[in-house]
């Protein structure tokens, strides 16, 4: 409830903050931030398009913000508008982005494809824990145990001796 709270107030400071100084990309982008965190899925999409509309260049900025409308699309229960919308973004190996195609296949039931984003993603990035963790959660959903274990052991030691790192 005080998270909740939380974001409440801070998407009041973003709206206040976004009206003193519109071309600040940081503001826009903690927008759908906060939208997203606070389950207005809606709004957080129309954030994210307008910030990519407003200020995209095609960077990796672009790459982030269509990673993150295309989560809260899945969120809204259209996996299949959120990999269109990505627009290739899963393409530029950015690590949210390839995750979030993986989340997206799996919403659709698409264990095969799933399975190889998370892999590819997971052999890209193998320190950074997060992927691990999102990997190995999809094995355990998928029955393969072993394969899970194998992948937390490969991760373990960029996480010290904390078990609690790969639970969702």
């Amino acid at each position: 409830e005080n998270d909740a709270l939380a974001q409440k107030r801070a998407l009041s400071i973003l709206d206040r903050a976004i009206e003193l100084a519109p071309s600040k990309r940081s503001f826009a982008a903690d927008k759908g931030k906060a939208l997203k965190n606070l389950g207005r899925y809606r709004e957080a999409v129309e954030a994210y398009s307008r910030w990519i509309d407003n200020f995209g260049t095609g960077d990796l900025a672009d790459v982030s913000m269509k990673a993150s409308r295309a989560e809260a699309l899945r969120l809204m229960g259209k996996p299949q508008e959120a990999l269109l919308s990505m627009e290739g973004a899963e393409l530029s190996y950015q690590a949210a982005a390839m995750e979030e195609a993986a989340r997206c296949f799996e919403a659709l039931g698409m264990e095969k494809q799933a399975a190889e984003w998370h892999m590819r993603t997971a052999e890209r990035y193998p320190t950074t824990t997060w992927v691990g963790a999102a990997a190995a959660r999809f094995l355990w959903s998928q029955g393969d145990d072993v394969s899970a274990a194998k992948l937390l052991n490969r991760f373990r030691p960029r996480t010290a001796d904390n078990p609690a790192w790969y639970a969702d």
